[in-house]
């Protein structure tokens, strides 16, 4: 009968260490995941209830610092990541924002480049959006035609640039008048030092 007991024990000690073991080897797999592929906060959750379950085994603290460093590190780039994906709605200041935290929790410039060039499109379709509009409020056929230009490139509002078009469509030929009626008065009056 003690033998018995004896074995009970010893069988519930292995099944104890076997738990034990399982739960450490989740703990790493987990944190190996977090480090290379978690990409939102809720990606994370694995890692943080590996971690739970590994403290529930008993499995000792140095074990467990592995786990909540990479957890404490991966934590704010999800979290910048989120902001990230959210801010690209929102606007060119949301998106400046974003990206600025993102650099400061080291997020890789792989990771930034999508964001970085968007924000560059954005700010560049807006300087092309004032410019277009300042040019033909000015009904000034030169700078009118470069900022034509300039917005069909950055992807600027399609009414607004049909709206400039055909302030341009009317004043081009009046410009173009213009020039040659200056010519040609140059030409009929002679010049007098």
């Amino acid at each position: 009968v003690e033998d018995e007991s004896l074995l009970s024990n010893a069988k519930a000690r292995v099944e104890e260490l076997k738990e034990r073991d399982a739960a450490s080897d989740h703990l790493i797999a987990a944190a190996a995941e977090a480090r290379q592929g978690s990409r939102t906060p809720e990606g994370l959750q694995t890692l943080q209830e590996a971690l739970q379950r590994a403290k529930a085994k008993g499995i000792p603290e140095k074990e467990l610092q592995h786990g909540e460093q990479v957890l404490a590190e991966e934590m704010p780039r999800a979290q910048a990541r989120q902001q990230l994906r959210e801010a690209q709605a929102k606007g060119t200041s949301a998106l400046r924002e974003a990206i600025a935290m993102a650099k400061a929790t080291g997020l890789s410039p792989e990771e930034l480049a999508p964001f970085e060039d968007l924000l560059q499109g954005a700010e560049s379709k807006e300087a092309a959006t004032a410019a277009l509009k300042k040019a033909t409020d000015a009904r000034d056929v030169a700078a009118l035609t470069f900022a034509l230009h300039q917005a069909k490139e950055a992807g600027v509002d399609a009414d607004l640039v049909a709206a400039s078009q055909a302030v341009w469509e009317v004043e081009a030929p009046k410009q173009e008048a213009r020039e040659l009626l200056a010519a040609q008065l140059a030409k009929a009056i002679p010049f007098v030092p």
